[in-house]
């Protein structure tokens, strides 16, 4: 407005100049008109009224006035307009020159108004494509959250800078810029002006430094661990490092041993994961397999897959995705590190960087594997000093406990071989020496003198199945026996004791015709053992249960559905007097009998379990002693199930064409 009104000042004073010039025209003319009497012009001004003349020179010079004054706007607009041009060709070469990016935003519906060649050159569009998207198209699709976040606190002018915003070029890739932003108008609408940087160069810098002195600090722990902490706790706490610089839930750290992969250092609790059976830490080469850390150690370089392992054995936790690195030092390979199951998947940067870890731990693994070497050289003289006193020491006590053996041994057997004899020798004198018995009387003298004999031929044979076990010399023929047929003829060998004690014996078979593989006349000794024990210590109305039972295996398990049974496991479980619980583990040795103080009766050789222990284990077997509940006792054995014989077959299949099964009895001691 002031430059409006100072415009109109200048016009004024030009047309007022104008006029008055006019006006001193005019006055002049009147003063010398009695000088100048010629000229028509001079003649006509002065026969005209002074004021006449006044008037129409000031219209004169009105009109000269306006007529200046347009040709001075007029000329004024040209300058200005082209001033403006000139204005408008410097934003236009500055904003299309300039380094950085520059994007003209509609502040209301994110599209774009204009780009700078900078900025088109950043994104790969052209100009026109440029006003065709909008804020939505040039971000990875994962960061629009935070890029609408940081575009609205722009327009909100919370700040004016946000530093690496990740941004999508037209064929994909990711570039990060700092993007400082203002409003302007232009053409009465305001938008909002982005200037864009590339910092990608800058951020991988940095990145790369982090990255460096995140593996540094990484390789300092892992070399502090090695120097300070001991053998038994080193592996682990390494592992621990790796694992958590891998984002791993799972790992192994070994070294290699003549040829063997020894892992002194698993995922904490991994072995209780797991349902296998080989819960080893040490494995031989010839069991690697075709597993990816055999494939690393053979090649001396690293394996690694995002596809679920098709190597991990039957029960073992499933493997999503795993890394195996050998590590190397001096062209040999002396361990191996392992991690799995990141929750997402290993990329190349996670190689290298375990890579980096493997190159840092092999000159200090190196170290240490070779000072233990060093040190158990320096040792082995005092440990075979100390190998060798100690064996002194255990042969020393081995003599003092078969002298004790041998002592009890001649004890035991003096007494069971005298007490039948006492009998025979006392009731064949009363035989003799008494005419006036009745027959009654001599058949029962006679009775109990074959009773006795019957019982020394059962001592004999006893101490002549046990000197040949114990020299190794025991011969056993293993046959498919038929479990039904053996616990028969087991039962009707003790039925006549069994009878007298008034005790009902029950049979539970598992099957018609089951098979095991075993000694048939060892495999019936077992069973008369175990009933004859179980009929000894029932009291009168007692009762014995005989139960076969097909299991996993030679422990005794229970049989999942979709597993096939390999086991049988027959159990003969008794109501009588049982088994206290801290001789349960014992009963099984030599000459061990439950104390007499509780029955009065005669307790047997103590051999009988033992000899069935012995006969069970040669055929495959496995047997265990229980208490039955609060009364009685339970004893179990396994042997494995086999086909039966042709044609008696049942349709049993075995393992491999040999009887691979289980077997479990359960008797009374």
């Amino acid at each position: 407005m002031i430059r409006r009104i100072t415009r109109w000042k200048r016009t004024w004073v030009v047309l007022v100049a104008v006029g008055l010039g006019a006006l001193n025209w005019i006055a002049d003319c009147i003063l010398h008109a009695q000088v100048y009497h010629e000229g028509n012009l001079t003649q006509q001004l002065f026969t005209q009224e002074p004021m006449e003349i006044l008037l129409r020179s000031s219209g004169i010079a009105l009109l000269v006035g306006l007529g200046i004054g347009l040709q001075f706007a007029i000329s004024k607009r040209k300058r200005l307009d082209g001033l403006l041009r000139a204005k408008e060709e410097e934003f236009r070469v500055i904003f299309d020159e300039a380094a950085d990016g520059i994007l003209l935003a509609d502040m209301e519906s994110k599209k774009f108004h204009l780009g700078n060649k900078a900025m088109c050159r950043m994104l790969g569009y052209s100009s026109e494509e440029i006003k065709s998207i909008g804020v939505m198209d040039i971000h990875p699709e994962k960061d629009l959250p935070y890029v609408v976040d940081q575009f609205e606190r722009l327009v909100k002018r919370e700040f004016t800078l946000s530093r690496d915003l990740p941004m999508k070029r037209k064929d994909g890739s990711v570039l990060y810029v700092d993007v400082s932003a203002t409003t302007i108008k232009i053409a009465e609408k305001t938008y909002l002006a982005g200037f864009f940087r590339d910092t990608t160069e800058r951020k991988h810098a940095y990145e790369m430094v982090e990255k460096s002195q995140r593996e540094l600090a990484l390789r300092n722990r892992i070399v502090n661990v090695f120097l300070t902490v001991p053998d038994e706790q080193m592996y682990g706490e390494v592992l621990d490092i790796l694992l958590e610089a891998m984002q791993s839930e799972y790992g192994t750290f070994g070294y290699l041993e003549d040829g063997t992969l020894v892992v002194p250092s698993l995922t904490r609790g991994v072995w209780d994961k797991c349902n296998v059976r080989d819960k080893r830490v040490v494995f031989p080469r010839e069991s690697w397999g075709n597993s990816t850390w055999a494939q690393a150690i053979a090649k001396k370089k690293t394996v690694f897959s995002n596809q679920p392992s098709v190597t991990t054995p039957e029960g073992h936790i499933k493997i999503t995705r795993h890394i195996a690195l050998p590590i190397v030092h001096h062209g040999e390979v002396i361990g191996l590190i392992k991690v799995a199951n990141k929750k997402t998947e290993y990329s190349d940067s996670d190689v290298q960087l375990l890579e980096t870890l493997g190159k840092t731990i092999a000159p200090v693994l190196d170290a240490r594997l070779h000072r233990d070497k060093k040190e158990l050289e320096r040792n082995k003289v005092g440990q075979a000093l100390s190998r060798s006193n100690a064996a002194l020491e255990s042969a020393n006590q081995k003599l003092m406990r078969l002298d004790g053996m041998k002592s009890d041994f001649v004890s035991n057997v003096s007494h069971e071989l005298r007490t039948p004899l006492t009998a025979v020798k006392a009731y064949a004198e009363t035989l003799l020496e008494y005419d006036s018995l009745s027959e009654e009387q001599r058949e029962s003298f006679l009775r109990i003198i074959l009773e006795q004999s019957d019982r020394l031929a059962t001592l004999v044979d006893d101490l002549l199945d046990l000197s040949k076990i114990e020299a190794g010399k025991l011969e056993m023929k293993l046959t498919p026996v038929n479990v039904n047929r053996a616990i028969a003829t087991a039962i009707q060998s003790v039925g006549p004791g069994a009878q007298k004690g008034d005790i009902e014996i029950s049979v539970s078979p598992s099957q018609e015709d089951g098979y095991v593989l075993a000694d048939e006349n060892r495999f019936v000794q077992v069973l008369v053992n175990l009933l004859n024990n179980s009929v000894k210590f029932t009291e009168q109305g007692g009762r014995i249960d005989v139960i076969s039972v097909p299991v996993a295996d030679s422990a005794g398990g229970s049989v999942q559905s979709e597993v096939k049974p390999t086991y049988l496991r027959i159990t003969i479980s008794d109501n009588g007097i049982g088994i206290a619980t801290e001789e349960l583990d014992r009963v099984f040795d030599k000459f061990k009998q439950v104390t007499e103080k509780t029955t009065g009766k005669p307790m047997g050789t103590g051999l009988g379990l033992t000899i069935c222990r012995s006969l069970v284990e040669a055929m495959g077997g496995r047997i265990w002693a229980e208490n039955n509940g609060g009364k009685g006792s339970r004893f179990h054995f396994t042997l494995p199930l086999a086909d039966g014989p042709e044609p008696e077959r049942n349709g049993m299949k075995t393992h491999n064409g040999q009887a691979v099964g289980e077997l479990s009895v359960a008797s009374h001691t």
